[in-house]
């Protein structure tokens, strides 16, 4: 996981099938900012390399912060 300007950029090793790659990588957002997989949810590109998550509790100036951005 790592931020570029207003973008975080997660990289899996899962192939892109059947949501696993999608799956990889809310987890691994889950786990780099401290919270639960169910937390993040993902809101846009489910069939796209580029996608939207929303962490519920956290606002975007904390998600910022937790990943050091």
């Amino acid at each position: 996981v790592e931020v570029d300007g207003e973008l975080v950029r997660i990289r899996v090793a899962e192939a892109p099938v059947d949501g696993r790659a999608t799956e990889a990588a809310r987890r691994a957002l889950a786990a780099a900012l401290g919270v639960p997989p169910a937390s993040v949810a993902l809101t846009t590109g489910r069939r796209s390399r580029t996608k939207h998550f929303r962490v519920g509790g956290l606002g975007c100036s904390q998600v910022r912060l937790r990943l050091g951005g």
